[in-house]
């Protein structure tokens, strides 16, 4: 690594802060300022950031909405060039900067409209659940189509009128709306489940064979349905991964309806009135 061009990196990223945040950056003194480069230079060369990382990194803080009055620590930087490098394996990827935006602006939006349920901090963001929440989009590989579609769903969904949704159950509302298949939301799975329609959805029909389908028709209450809700969205996952066998399953879904023939109904007539007969008699 060649310490010449870290520090140039660096120091042009120490101009740019100057220039964007003024006071909340610089120190009252120079000896101050030197202290606090040394101190970022020598975090940014212990963990391995490059020069093309420190630019990188440079060009997301000035767009996500996060820094948008304070600059970051040394801390919160580093993190974002690991996860800048991991991501772009050295590429240039606009579309993972896009959804790093619209992460950023979907975590505040749900931040302003469940206010303490989201995140209880009165200032900017809880950094820790920002960096969970903005880590595990990633991770999801989800775009920013996807995440502003999951947005938009969870504001028609009846069950996160109260309540924000879990950020697992944000991405699968996402991945959903991303695979354009007509796969019910989680959220409707128990009910459409439990409705006695013959026409439900396969990945369903597969959840209520997993989950037992006699306990579900017997068992109800908050509890079965969220262990109803858990057995659909591991179907949900093993269907994206393709390690489930649609057909195989549903073959073996749900018993088997015997129908009987007007030659057995007959016979069974027959024997019913017999019986009676011989009830009467005696």
């Amino acid at each position: 690594m060649n310490d010449k061009i870290i520090i140039k990196a660096l120091s042009d990223f120490f101009v740019e802060m100057g220039k964007i945040y003024h006071s909340k950056w610089l120190k009252k003194t120079s000896d101050e300022n030197k202290a606090n480069f040394l101190k970022w230079y020598e975090d940014i060369k212990s963990e391995g950031i490059s020069a093309d990382a420190i630019n990188n990194g440079l060009a997301n803080v000035k767009k996500l909405g996060k820094f948008n009055i304070y600059p970051p620590t040394s801390e919160q930087f580093i993190s974002l060039c690991k996860s800048l490098e991991l991501g772009n394996s050295g590429k240039e990827r606009t579309e993972d900067l896009d959804a790093d935006k619209q992460a950023d602006a979907v975590y505040r939006k749900l931040k302003a409209l469940y206010r303490g349920l989201w995140d209880r901090t009165q200032e900017d963001v809880d950094v820790s659940q920002y960096s969970v929440w903005m880590s595990t989009i990633r991770e999801s590989g989800i775009s920013a189509k996807g995440i502003l579609s999951a947005y938009e769903q969870v504001n028609k969904l009846g069950q996160y009128r109260n309540y924000p949704p879990t950020i697992n159950s944000f991405i699968d509302i996402a991945k959903i709306i991303e695979s354009e298949k007509e796969i019910p939301f989680v959220e409707n799975a128990y009910v459409i489940a439990t409705s006695g329609s013959k026409d439900i959805n396969p990945l369903i029909r597969i959840a209520r064979q997993r989950f037992g389908y006699y306990e579900l028709r017997t068992e109800s209450g908050n509890k079965t349905k969220s262990r109803f809700e858990d057995v659909y969205r591991q179907v949900i996952i093993d269907f994206f991964d393709g390690t489930i066998d649609i057909e195989s399953e549903i073959r073996h879904s749900e018993p088997e309806k015997t129908e009987i023939s007007q030659s057995n109904k007959k016979e069974l007539l027959d024997l019913l009135n017999s019986i009676t007969n011989n009830k009467a008699a005696s």
